[in-house]
């Protein structure tokens, strides 16, 4: 089957009265090809006994020459009063990595956000130039945060050694700024995660941030008693209404291509009406993240 080989980077959230596992997996022939990575779901009542989504996988990666055509993985769920939201990571053909977003208004189908991706290595960084990877992504008060785990190249590859912890805030999920340039979490010189870290994982205790971070293939714990959603996001960069563009060309003959943008999750009904004003066609009855859209008739 599609996820025979191995299972990996799962994140679980608890909804709807149960547990819900979203993971990464291959088929046995391709284990090590990470090209065939995609996402499925596998639901349980205690944690403990699980049982796979019959519709997976949920989630592919992207077409030859996207930002996520070589692989998808390490998913991170968050659920709101009206949609789930999943950030996850994408590899271009360059072995970047970068952050994109998906949403569901059920947990269970899943759409890509067309302005993908949100989150992006830093080009001129010395520490996360290449890759935003693992991200964890929670709540806090009026803004939503980020942790990840920076990565550079060195002469062999990925240069896991040098992982470094980062921070980003956002106010919609989408438009994101770095806390701040340098990393949040580094090694320890001397000491046992030296190399690293990994971010696995953190939560808001209350009083403090709680990180579990890997590190020489040990798992530690950090903490920190500053809320980095103190820090001041990049506000949206979407106008402060919805606008619908004219249709071009106009007039036209076979086809037509109509576009809106929308500053908010929104939901959207796009219909084809007539001279006598007869409905003709709906082109577009759903809920949608803000962005630009253009749609073919």
């Amino acid at each position: 089957t599609w996820d025979s080989g191995h299972t990996e980077t799962p994140a679980v959230i608890y909804t709807a009265g149960e547990y819900r596992l979203y993971y990464s997996a291959t088929p046995d022939a391709m284990a090590d090809d990470g090209g065939q990575l995609r996402f499925g779901l596998a639901t349980s009542p205690d944690g403990v006994t699980w049982v796979r989504n019959p519709a997976n996988p949920i989630l592919e990666r992207g077409l030859p020459s996207s930002w996520e055509e070589r692989q998808i993985e390490s998913p991170t769920v968050l659920e709101t009063d009206s949609l789930y939201y999943m950030w996850y990571n994408g590899l271009d053909a360059e072995w970047r990595i970068y952050v994109g977003l998906a949403t569901s208004e059920d947990g269970l189908s899943w759409h890509k956000y067309p302005g993908n991706p949100v989150f992006s290595p830093a080009p001129h960084s010395d520490w996360d130039s290449v890759g935003v990877y693992a991200p964890q992504v929670r709540i806090l008060g009026d803004r939503i945060v980020m942790l990840y785990t920076g990565i550079v190249f060195d002469a062999a590859g990925y240069d896991y050694n040098n992982a470094r912890t980062g921070v980003a805030v956002s106010t919609d999920g989408i438009n994101w700024s770095r806390a701040c340039d340098r990393p949040v979490l580094a090694g320890t010189p001397g000491a046992w995660d030296a190399a690293g870290p990994f971010t696995l994982d953190w939560i808001d205790t209350g009083g403090q941030l709680l990180m579990v971070y890997m590190s020489d293939w040990k798992a530690g714990i950090a903490t920190s008693p500053i809320d980095p959603a103190g820090v001041t996001a990049e506000k949206d960069k979407f106008p402060e209404a919805h606008i619908l563009f004219p249709n071009y060309p106009n007039p036209f003959n076979s086809e037509t291509i109509i576009g809106y943008r929308i500053t908010s999750f929104s939901y959207v009904e796009l219909i084809i009406f007539d001279v006598l004003g007869k409905e003709v066609k709906t082109l577009i009855n759903k809920t949608q993240p803000p962005g630009e859209y253009h749609v073919h008739w």
